[in-house]
């Protein structure tokens, strides 16, 4: 950037254009007039790009360095002392103005009685983004200020480089243009004799392929010569036909290999559900079976109808399996029709007969409902209908398969048993005598900190009084844990949510910001609801600002009914997502049930998706007052995985897990099993509310342990390099 001077009878200001660099000093003390420990004073200065003035309106001008003693390098670069001391200002919106302008209060600690301040002017727009100067100092020398920029060149000698770069460039581009267009015409040249000479090969193979067709029917009326013998000659000849021209294998090859994608909110069908045929192209279906169903009428009709019939001796092609895959994929795409006899009737509805005056009747193919294709409540997704297409028993045909016209398996998911963790044990327990975490603590949540150069983990402690409060502990290497006190008591205000306590907490930091989700209570006591999830954010971890409600229980959606608990929450894209669990009233049974949540920016507003998603938790063991929840989710290679707690396996109260493709994600979830046992004494009663953070090929798994040393927060890990 360059920085320029201007005045001509006007205040002075400074100019900064975005993309030019130089060394300039100038004095502007004629308008601004400070002194060391003036304060409020106002710089205006006019942003530009390459010599146009630019549209600041809507940034945060904000200025940063350091103030003090300096010196210069061999190189003549500005280097501060040790000891300086470092200065920032960030204005608003309302600083910045038509025309480029944007107003820089330089406040008293700008100002240094010696030495001077050397840092940046920048701009912020909303997302973050900033627009920085080069390198800029000022000093203040009895009335004057002066300015300077440090970039120290910026000459002719690099404009002149350029314009000669530039010429050697146009030159080298001309020779290889002429040189490529040369060997174009060469190759178009070439391509066109080889089309001439396939045209006349294709000729002569329909010629040849016609008077064989004519000759074997001479033959097979006549018996003149040996069938095996003829049919050795066609055999060959339609080889050579078909390495001639491959086009019917390749889309047939589309069609029975080709990926069929999904719109992951989609459910309990695939809105744009196709099939990568070239003669379908990017037509869009209704539905997964609906695309099923008319691409393969399609591929059916190419092949036998509409005068592109293919003579049945030529079915045996590729050792029989081409005849085979079209008759089987037709049929069972048939089988998704049922048929209906409706009358036959005239616009005024009226019965029309025929000439005997019979009723007449028009069998009807009605479209079968596609939801028989996959389980109730599950997603419609490529491999599952696959699956169930596969199930289908047709009485007159010995049919398997149904998996190849749909798109390919996941790759194999980790497998997460107890048997592969390596139990290290408790990390942070209760006090058990006194203070914020004297009666127990749970619910982990972890960060690496850059701020800190250490991971920071937050978690829900309770005093003898049973008042819920978050505490926060460091650790360098995952293991061992200092506590670091209480970080976050109730605001105490209903309007907040979190009248009573607050615990639950997920903690992320994201432009510079620590956003602490927690569950906000309302009730004395454990979990005294009704529990909203809210939001308190810091920026340096001691000053808290609450900001109230992002998720409440809502009597319309029966599954969050009552009280919302545990957060994950995940940036995919640009939706931010809260995995959560709620309880309500499912089926008549006060039940916990997982979900989630999703919007555009971290702190909302965000929207519940009205269906759970734990289905496939349900459909395990015991369904009597099952409690499915506290989901801590993560990817790793190409699959999600979901670390969970349920209590539908009688005395097995722990953790499990379940994994989704990304195609399904955020739905789709498949039951793995339990990933920890309640064998050790500190865990015999609970094994819950996962966290999971991974670092070099290791796996952490934190939950709350439940036993002999009452609730604390223990720790397994799982090498993943074992898994591969």
């Amino acid at each position: 950037m360059a920085m320029t001077d201007v005045n001509n009878g006007e205040p002075y200001f400074l100019k900064v254009d975005i993309s030019k660099a130089g060394q300039s000093s100038a004095s502007i003390n004629d308008y601004i007039k400070m002194r060391v420990a003036d304060n409020g004073k106002i710089l205006p200065v006019q942003w530009y790009d390459q010599g146009r003035v630019m549209n600041v309106n809507g940034m945060i001008p904000f200025m940063e360095g350091a103030v003090g003693q300096w010196h210069t390098d061999d190189d003549d670069n500005i280097v501060m002392a040790p000891d300086a001391d470092y200065r920032d200002w960030q204005g608003s919106v309302a600083n910045t103005r038509d025309g480029g302008w944007a107003d820089y209060i330089l406040t008293d600690q700008m100002f240094t009685q010696k030495g001077i301040f050397y840092g940046k002017i920048g701009l912020m727009d909303g997302n973050g983004r900033r627009l920085t100067s080069i390198d800029i100092w000022f000093k203040v020398l009895g009335n004057d200020v002066m300015f300077g920029l440090t970039q120290k060149y910026y000459s002719d000698r690099v404009e002149k480089l350029i314009r000669q770069i530039e010429d050697k460039t146009d030159q080298v581009i001309k020779d290889a243009r002429e040189a490529y267009t040369k060997q174009i015409r060469a190759s178009q040249d070439a391509l066109m004799i080889q089309n001439t000479q396939m045209d006349r090969i294709r000729a002569e193979q329909n010629i040849i392929g016609t008077q064989a067709i004519g000759l074997q029917q001479q033959i097979d009326a006549n018996d003149i010569v040996r069938k095996a013998d003829f049919k050795s000659g066609i055999n060959a000849e339609t080889n050579a036909r078909i390495n001639g021209d491959n086009v019917l294998a390749t889309r047939l090859d589309n069609v029975l290999q080709a990926e069929t994608s999904k719109d992951v909110n989609s459910a309990p069908e695939i809105q744009d559900a196709r099939v990568g045929s070239i003669l379908v192209k990017s037509k869009k279906y209704e539905s997964l079976g609906t695309s099923i169903r008319n691409q393969f009428e399609i591929v059916y009709n190419y092949l036998t109808k509409n005068g592109k019939s293919i003579p049945m001796q030529y079915w045996d092609i590729q050792n029989g399996q081409l005849k085979d895959k079209i008759e089987t994929l037709f049929q069972k795409s048939q089988f998704l029709y049922q048929t209906s006899d409706e009358p036959f009737l005239d616009e005024s509805g009226t019965q029309i007969l025929d000439n005997d005056g019979n009723d007449i009747f028009v069998n009807d193919f009605v479209m079968k409902t596609d939801t028989t294709l996959t389980d109730p409540n599950e997603p419609a997704n490529a491999l599952a209908t696959g699956k169930k297409i596969d199930e289908i028993k047709l009485a007159s045909l010995d049919i398997s398969g149904g998996d190849m016209l749909l798109s390919q398996p996941p790759s194999k998911h980790i497998e997460f048993t107890p048997e592969k963790g390596e139990d290290i044990g408790p990390v942070i327990k209760a006090t058990n005598t006194s203070g914020y975490d004297a009666k127990m603590v749970e619910s982990p949540s972890i960060i690496w900190d850059d701020a800190s150069n250490q991971y920071i983990m937050v978690y829900t402690a309770y005093d003898q009084n049973n008042i819920g409060s978050i505490g926060y502990a460091y650790s360098t290497d995952l293991i061992n844990w200092e506590k670091q006190g209480q970080l976050l008591t109730s605001s105490g205000k209903k309007e907040n949510g979190d009248k009573n306590g607050c615990t639950g907490p997920c903690l992320l930091k994201y432009d510079g910001v620590y956003y602490l989700f927690y569950l906000g209570l309302n009730a004395t006591g454990y979990e005294g609801g009704p529990i909203n999830l809210c939001l308190a954010t810091s920026t340096d971890l001691s000053n808290w600002t609450y900001k109230g409600i992002i998720i409440s229980p809502d009597p319309s959606i029966p599954w969050i009914a009552k009280n919302i608990f545990h957060p994950c929450i995940m940036k995919i894209g640009t939706n931010w997502i809260i995995f959560f669990n709620a309880n309500g009233t499912i089926d008549g049974q006060d039940a916990e049930r997982v979900g989630f949540a999703v919007s555009k920016k971290i702190d909302g507003p965000y929207i519940v998706n009205p269906d759970r998603i734990s289905k496939f938790a349900e459909d395990q063991g015991n369904h009597s007052g099952i409690q499915c929840g506290d989901p801590a989710v993560f990817k790793i290679n190409d699959l999600y995985y979901m670390f969970y707690f349920d209590t539908s396996h009688n005395n097995e109260v722990v953790d499990r897990y379940a994994w989704t493709t990304p195609a399904e994600f955020p739905r789709g979830w498949r039951y793995g099993g339990p990933i920890i046992k309640n064998d050790k004494d500190y865990k015999k009663g609970l094994a819950h509310k996962p966290f999971v953070i991974i670092k070099d090929n290791i796996l952490y798994h934190y939950y709350t342990a439940e036993g002999t040393e009452g609730r604390c927060i223990a720790l397994q890990k799982f090498d993943l390099t074992k898994e591969n």
